[in-house]
């Protein structure tokens, strides 16, 4: 929604794998006036039901560690994307150690129910590290920056630049 206010002519297609986010989803768009802007599709990678679409700009936020093959993800991206296709990719990054991500769970959410704060644990866990994501990239030929961003987020950007 902030993206289509901020981007009055761009159509966004938004994508999530449960049916109850994207109801959610499509109310709040609709409490927000901009169902001909917004449009939320069901749908799981691999094989987002877009066929022969290309898009302008691919944005993903905390999906990468949740994903047990990061690869179908970025295969994904590649299918999705044409020549010049912006790439953002926010997500979480593990930290070197367990007591590491334990002092970041802490300090972020202290006075969150112990079930939300098992569950930012186990995903600091899950993700995968800068250097990871970049080996990833690598395998795939997509040349995206890497930048850690915060003490627990990583930034992927960049252009894809065509097949």
């Amino acid at each position: 929604i902030r993206l289509a206010r901020a981007e009055p002519f761009a159509h966004v297609t938004a994508v999530d794998a449960s049916d109850v986010m994207v109801a959610l989803a499509e109310k709040a768009v609709a409490e927000a006036g901009l169902t001909g802007q917004i449009h939320c599709v069901l749908g799981r990678i691999p094989g987002l039901p877009f066929y022969g679409t290309r898009f302008d700009a691919i944005v993903s936020k905390d999906l990468l560690h949740h994903l047990p093959d990061p690869m179908v993800f970025w295969e994904e991206a590649q299918r999705l994307a044409q020549a010049g296709t912006a790439i953002y990719v926010m997500d979480l990054f593990r930290p070197a150690t367990p007591e590491a991500a334990r002092e970041i769970v802490e300090s972020v959410s202290a006075n969150e129910p112990e079930i939300l704060k098992r569950d930012f644990f186990n995903s600091l866990l899950a993700a995968f590290t800068p250097d990871e994501v970049r080996a990833q990239l690598r395998r795939t030929r997509l040349d995206l920056e890497v930048e850690v961003v915060s003490e627990r987020h990583m930034r992927i950007q960049g252009l894809f630049q065509g097949r």
